[in-house]
Parts: structure tokens; C-alpha cells; sequence
């Protein structure tokens, strides 16, 4: 003879289904509200780029006079700083083809002191002066856009860190610690 489930085990299984929706709506509203504060916590620097036309792509055949120009506000070290771009806020370039040393990460005390000649200089060079991007269509690792950059007297940036000795042509490994500022 089969027994009858007592009326409590049957409320438990109806109870059980509950259990199971509400922890779905849980998870689901932990989700949203994931992405909500992921989208909040971006850092300020890596914006929503304008059009490539603004910016001047390397496809473009405008005359470099038509190329518009663009407030440097942040000199962070050789290779990188802050634009100010009208209408977006700011942006960090990243100089394509050199990298210079590296100011945080530094592995000896010359490397620490050439990079802060190098941050000198790019100060000396671009703080405040409006400078023309030509932007690469990727970002690299950390968001920055990667640009060859052209100074208001024509001069590329690029090209006088490495007539200084403290930009070494990217990608290429080197040792600072151990031969110190490039001799050409």
C-alpha cells in the first residue's frame, strides 16, 4: 500500500521551487548591479575616442595643415601624457615606435634618474604646447592611445627622445641599469 506524502513535505517541495526563483532573481540583481558599478568605475583616462577624422588616421590625406591640434595638459613620463580634447575630456597617448625608462618601475638608480631627465624633458617639450596626433587604430594594454606625435614647429617627439639618448626605438629590450643613456 503506498503511503500519502504528509501535507508539510508537500508544501516543502512548493516551498523548495520558491527558493530556487528567489535565489535566480538574487544572482540576477547582484549581476546588474556588476555591471552598473563596472561601467561607473572606469578610470577617467580611457574615454570614448571621437571619430578617427578627429584625430587624423593614418589613411587620411588631408594636408598635415588641415590635421587638427591638441592641448597637451600631463606630461607623465618620455612616452606618455594627457591631451585635452574638446567636447571629450581627456586622453592618454602613448608615443608609438620608442620607449624611454621607466619612471615607477625603475630596477636601479640610473634607470630611476634617466627617467626623470626623460620626464623633464617631455615636460620641456610638450607641457602646454598643442601638439598633432597621428593615431594608431588599436590602444595598447593599459587603454592608452598609441600616437606618433608631431610638435607645433614641425619636429617629431618621437624622433628628439631618441636624438637625446633617452628613448630607445620599441620593441627592442633594454638594459638601462646596465648601459645607461643611448649613445648614437
Amino acid at each position: 500500500m503506498a503511503r500519502k506524502l504528509p501535507q508539510r513535505s508537500q508544501n516543502l517541495n512548493r516551498t523548495g521551487s520558491l527558493k530556487w526563483v528567489y535565489g535566480l532573481i538574487v544572482i540576477s540583481l547582484i549581476g546588474l548591479a556588476g555591471v552598473y558599478w563596472g561601467i561607473l568605475d572606469k578610470p577617467k583616462d580611457i574615454i570614448k575616442l571621437p571619430p578617427n577624422e578627429v584625430y587624423d588616421s593614418p589613411s587620411d590625406t588631408r594636408e598635415q595643415t588641415d590635421t587638427p591640434s591638441y592641448k597637451v595638459t600631463r606630461v607623465i613620463d618620455g612616452d606618455t601624457f594627457e591631451i585635452e580634447i574638446p567636447n571629450y575630456g581627456t586622453d592618454r597617448i602613448r608615443v608609438k615606435k620608442i620607449d624611454t625608462p621607466e619612471v615607477r618601475k625603475a630596477a636601479c638608480t640610473l634607470e630611476k634618474q634617466l627617467a626623470n631627465e626623460a620626464t623633464e624633458l617631455g615636460v620641456k617639450l610638450l607641457d602646454g604646447q598643442m601638439v598633432k596626433l597621428k593615431l594608431d587604430a588599436k590602444r595598447d594594454r593599459y587603454g592608452r592611445a598609441l600616437a606618433s606625435v608631431t610638435l607645433a614647429n614641425g619636429e617629431d617627439y618621437g624622433q628628439l627622445m631618441l636624438d637625446s639618448g633617452l628613448a630607445v626605438v620599441w620593441p627592442r629590450e633594454y638594459d638601462w641599469c646596465r648601459l645607461g643613456r643611448v649613445k648614437h
